[in-house]
């Protein structure tokens, strides 16, 4: 019988000191106090440790190189422990906002996250390995992404699904070499990507699709916003075509609409051009047609459009045309005529300049330009853009220039960048800043022997969300046309002499080649990835282990970002969040729509609370909803009904904890976006009941939203930490011990502990077990095995409970395992036993149970007789470093622990000696008899004992 294992849990991170009773009477649950992590538990796992301990994870934050690790003894929670035995672990690359789930061998997978910040997915793949805390690298994704979902398969593999992949740099036109005659330019009409990643890369369309086949003509030195609250559509006005041999200038003077959906599930985007029906200014109609002129979006959504240059010659007149209309409505242009200022009037007609919108003082800033007669020139202007807008002359740059770029720093910098330009010296390449703060010039420091981009100008130019500035194309001053992209990064002062450069990202297949008078704008939109990926970590890719493949194409779908995929008990797999449910076949890679999916599902949390059958509670536009969906053995369904037995209190961005009961426990969570007090009262559901009343349970002491997690831990207690939503405290972790632990005096119940559970067992065996006080055998009812889930901060993943068969002969049970990998995948489960006590069901403190790989041999012990010895597969395996090595004895016997090679030569002996009944553990370091490192390759462990003989193969991966 193998030893109870809460006696010898000393070293832990949660010592357990039972608490007394309270005065009063209290059988609702309580949370624990507070307690500090030093980290924020954005991510968080329950993994099997190294002697079964019971060791929790989590990443902190952008801290991704960092894993914390803890062991957890289960039983009553000690508020005033402060985790003696917490370790910071490095890992070889950033875990944030990675996908990740445990392997077959109890090993964690993570895969994908972000490169740099946000809005650049990563291709990266590390394993974790809870005995050893370690952590290696193994093959990389076909598709970098961050916040995708893993889905661990009945075959040991893994289902990487969703995520989000970059956003784009959106732009249009421009002139370039005529195809054919390039010494010739041509003005053009295609849209132009750029996906704004760690080093920048053009793409092309053959992931994206077209709703309409209109385009805008060719244009040139047009203007182009991003107007986000319209759905991040792009606003194009003005421009020319000079450029045609057999027509004359065409000069635009329409506002055509470029617009992005994402509805098509086969497709990554969709984009749409039209024009945008305006409607005239009572008295000055509509602006003229121009180009060369600036134009920005204001923060209440009115396009500013200032001077430019038409048939006449320069312009300076102001329009301003509002966006923000009622649907069906069409906006009107307005002329403006601004108060000039007191001392130097209105800033002259003129064309080449560049304006920026300063949201924190609700203006326009203008820079440069040449004016009607001819000449660059350095003066800056503000158009104040309240009730009464007002031109305010600013100081001079002191540097003329037109054709150049001015972009804003973020709001922490308050600063203008304008590069390079026309000047009446020629062409420059230059940086130049004006600080908005004190309103002056300076010119920054750049590192030594840096890199410079040769002058240019009519460049595109524009701020990506990593603060870097990035330049794209321009003539050059021999009057060629240049097709690079560089990057500056805004940094701080302190650092600038030695950190300020330039960077020339190389060359792209998909680059749109020699361009100039284009535009670029950043949609600030995310891209999300339709393209599922198969992720084998029994093969080896470039001697780093792991294989990926993507699925076909016929298996591309629109899956958001951390979708809910779930094994059905038929296998295929479910994606259940919003009118999209659908169920994918991995062998025909075939979606089949699963009909009554209620639209708006996000935020939401969707739990496999019981074989075949799944929960939906809350989310945004459904915030007090709960569905229910129910699969059969061969995964036929008739749809989403909606649960109507008790109401769950309006709720997104929470968390639902599968219980060891059944029961789905519901924490945190928002009112909506904006709530800064938050749902803090947990919730019970079950099938049977619905929602208990709201208000029986103990309040949470901690606001926990978006970026929390929850995991249930192996006393059926849950832990919560995390969370990024106003009012939030990330740095506290909390643990909720429900109303199942306490009797009706408020005390704490006995629960109960199981003997003689192995280390692992195969689908459809019948084990047997004891309990270690052996009266609790007779009181046991129930028994079930539950994934422990892998949370990050929006769902928990992997989350299944799998109720066994459960015989009670005499002082031992029976419990018979699932039939099917698709009821229970391989891996580390959590066995818990339900005790009756005056009709409350107590669950036990869980032990670990590995479903092994269908195709392993597990030597278990039958339901008649024991072995004499027995052998465990050795864990984990393939290793790159120590293993455990586990085996069973039915009586005292003197045995020899040997490892061999391949060719039968002994490397060490492990143990030699006699040994008692039971249940027994070594370990292998991966060394041999001298202490040296052996070769990575196939070795085999044996085991001699009374007699017999057994062996099992191991791998070591170096």
């Amino acid at each position: 019988m193998r030893t109870p294992r809460a006696p010898l849990l000393l070293v832990c991170a949660l010592l357990v000191a039972p608490l007394p009773a309270r005065a009063q009477p209290h059988v609702t649950g309580r949370w624990g106090p507070p307690f500090d992590l030093q980290g924020v538990g954005i991510h968080s796992a329950l993994l099997r440790g190294a002697d079964d301990r019971w060791r929790v994870t989590w990443w902190s934050g952008f801290d991704g190189f960092n894993v914390r690790t803890w062991d957890y003894q289960p039983g009553p929670f000690d508020s005033l422990t402060v985790f003696p035995a917490r370790w910071t672990n490095p890992t070889p690359d950033n875990f944030y906002e990675c996908g990740f789930t445990p392997l077959a061998d109890g090993r964690l997978l993570t895969l994908g996250g972000l490169v740099r910040y946000h809005h650049d997915g990563s291709s990266r793949s590390v394993v974790f390995d809870p005995v050893t805390r370690a952590s290696s690298q193994a093959a990389r994704l076909l598709v970098g992404r961050y916040e995708p979902s893993l889905t661990a398969l009945p075959d040991g593999r893994v289902l990487v699904s969703g995520g989000m992949r970059y956003i784009y740099a959106v732009g249009f036109g421009g002139r370039s070499p005529r195809p054919g005659a390039p010494l010739e330019l041509e003005v053009r009409g295609d849209l132009l990507r750029l996906a704004l990643k760690l080093a920048p890369e053009w793409r092309d369309s053959t992931e994206d699709g077209w709703d309409t086949p209109r385009r805008p003509p060719p244009l040139e030195h047009h203007s182009a916003v991003d107007d986000p609250g319209g759905g991040h559509r792009m606003l194009v006005f003005g421009g020319h075509d000079a450029t045609s041999p057999t027509l004359p200038e065409f000069v635009n003077d329409r506002v055509w609409r470029l617009t992005r959906r994402d509805e098509d599930l086969t497709r990554e985007v969709m984009w749409a051009w039209d024009t945008l029906a305006t409607q005239p200014d009572a008295v000055a109609g509509r602006p003229s047609g121009r180009w060369s002129h600036s134009a920005i979006l204001t923060g209440d959504r009115r396009m500013v459009v200032f001077g430019g240059r038409g048939a006449a010659g320069a312009l300076g007149d102001v329009w301003v045309l509002p966006v923000a209309v009622p649907l069906g409505a069409q906006p009107m242009w307005v002329r403006w005529t601004p108060a000039p200022d007191p001392v130097h009037g209105a800033p002259s007609a003129r064309w080449g300049h560049q304006a920026g919108y300063d949201a924190s003082l609700t203006r326009m800033l203008v820079f440069g330009g040449r004016d009607a007669a001819g000449f660059a020139t350095d003066d800056c202007w503000e158009l104040s853009l309240g009730t009464t807008p007002t031109w305010r002359r600013l100081p001079s740059s002191g540097q003329p220039r037109e054709g150049h770029s001015a972009t804003l720093g973020t709001v922490a910098y308050r600063r203008v960048w304008l590069f390079a330009g026309r000047s009446p010296s020629g062409m420059r390449n230059d940086v130049h800043e004006f600080r908005l703060d004190s309103e002056s010039w300076r010119t920054p420091t750049f590192a030594s022997g840096g890199t410079f981009p040769p002058a240019r100008a009519d460049h595109a130019a524009l701020l990506g969300g990593d603060d870097y500035l990035t330049i794209s194309g321009g003539e050059l001053a021999d009057g060629s046309l240049d097709d690079g992209v560089w990057r500056l990064r805004f940094i701080n002062l302190f650092f600038e002499p030695t950190q300020l450069g330039w960077v020339l990202h190389p060359p792209s297949s998909l680059r749109p080649g020699p361009r100039a008078g284009h535009s670029l704008v950043v949609e600030d939109q995310f891209v999300t990835s339709r393209r599922f990926e198969i992720h084998d970590p029994s093969g080896s890719t470039d001697g780093l282990p792991g294989v990926a493949s993507e699925l076909p194409a016929s298996a591309r779908r629109f899956v958001y970002f951390y979708p809910p995929m779930f094994v059905l008990p038929g296998g295929h797999v479910f994606h259940g969040l919003g009118s999209n449910t659908a169920m994918l076949d991995l062998s025909s890679a075939a979606w089949t729509p699963v009909p009554g999916g209620i639209p708006g599902g996000s935020a939401s949390q969707v739990v496999h609370y019981a074989p075949g059958r799944i929960m939906r509670s809350g989310g945004n536009s459904r915030s007090r909803l709960t569905d229910v969906i129910a699969f059969d053995a061969n995964d036929q369904t008739s749809g989403w009904s909606n649960w109507t037995t008790g109401q769950m209190r309006t709720r997104i961005l929470h968390r639902a904890t599968v219980l060891p009961t059944g029961q789905v426990l519901v924490t945190g969570g928002l009112r909506d976006a904006g709530d800064a007090v938050g749902q803090r009262v947990p919730q019970l559901w079950s099938e049977a009941l619905g929602w208990a009343d709201s208000t029986v349970l103990d309040p949470e002491p901690v606001l926990r939203g978006y970026h929390s997690t929850a995991l249930l831990l192996p006393d059926g207690r849950v832990f919560t930490t995390g969370g990024s939503s106003p009012g939030a405290d990330p740095f506290k972790g909390c643990v909720f011990e429900p109303p199942y632990l306490f009797d009706a005096s408020g005390a704490y119940v006995r629960q109960s502990v199981l003997q003689g559970v192995p280390f692992a067992s195969g689908y459809g065996q019948t084990l047997v077990v004891g309990t270690e006080i052996t009266a609790d055998a007779g009181a046991i009812v129930e028994a079930c095995l539950v994934k422990p889930s892998a949370s990050t901060h929006d769902p928990n993943f992997e989350q299944r409970r799998v109720p066994l068969m459960l015989t009670n002969v005499g002082d031992s049970l029976h419990l018979t395992m699932p039939a099917s990998p698709n009821l229970a995948p391989p891996g580390d489960y959590l066995l818990f036993v339900l005790r009756d006590s005056s009709g409350v069901r107590i669950p036990s403190i869980a032990s670990w149970l590995r479903m092994a790989l269908p195709d392993t041999a597990v030597l278990g012990v039958p339901a008649d007789e024991a072995p004499a010895m027995a052998l465990w597969p050795p864990w984990p395996n393939p290793t790159r470093g120590s293993m455990l090595l586990r085996f069973t004895l039915a009586h005292a016997a003197s045995v020899r622990v040997t490892v061999h090679d391949a060719a039968g030569r002994l490397v060490r002996v492990i143990a030699h000696g006699p040994r008692e009944p039971g249940v027994q553990q070594l370990e292998w370091d991966g060394r041999d008899a001298a202490g040296r490192r052996v070769a990575a390759g196939r070795y085999f462990v044996g085991l001699r004992a009374g007699g017999k003989f057994a062996s099992q193969a191991i791998t070591l991966v170096r």
